[in-house]
């Protein structure tokens, strides 16, 4: 099955047993991306990969 990087637009292959929020990393890129539909398959960015600031931190643009 072949699906579009939405990082860089390139086609990627993926093989037929890649199921639904699976990960994968787009070998143009680098990218990770995750499965989100099977049928038409569709890759968006894994946002699991990135950490994200503490909530209880205080943000920098806070007091702006």
């Amino acid at each position: 099955m072949n699906s579009v990087c939405p990082n860089c637009d390139e086609t990627v292959q993926v093989p037929n047993s890649i199921r639904r929020n699976d990960s994968i990393d787009c070998p143009i890129c680098g990218e990770p991306l995750i499965v989100k539909r099977l049928n038409p398959l569709e890759l968006d960015y894994d946002m699991s990969e990135y950490e994200y600031e503490d909530e209880d931190e205080e943000s920098e643009y806070e007091n702006f």
